[in-house]
């Protein structure tokens, strides 16, 4: 376990590649060495991407199903690779946001005057 990794990818808070010292790590504690999910992350599509034999295997997760813990996919092996998909409407946000915020303080301002 010396040089083995896991990454954490997508709508986390610290995207990065992480190591693994313990022969057994939940994925809840993998997706915590990364900061956590962030606001726009979607907790029911995270995707683990992990090597099986000489085949690379996609596994969609649901982490606000309790299920979860019974589950193979539950403790992460080393070398895999989790990706946590945005929201559907996260990225309308993100974008309009900004633009809410800039329109509120001109109409403010406006208002002011």
């Amino acid at each position: 376990f010396v040089e083995n990794n896991i990454t954490v990818l997508g709508e986390v808070m610290n995207q990065g590649s992480y190591p693994v010292s313990q022969d057994k790590i939940t994925i809840y504690a993998a997706l915590a060495y990364a900061g956590g999910i962030s606001q726009y992350g979607d907790h029911r599509n995270v995707i683990l991407v992990r090597q099986e034999g000489d085949k690379i295997m996609y596994h969609k997760l649901d982490l606000s199903s309790s299920r979860i813990t019974g589950s193979a996919f539950y403790y992460v092996m080393p070398n895999d690779v989790i990706v946590v998909e945005p929201l559907h409407n996260a990225s309308w946000y993100r974008f309009n946001s900004s633009n809410l915020m800039t329109i509120t303080s001109t109409i403010s301002a406006l208002l002011a005057i």
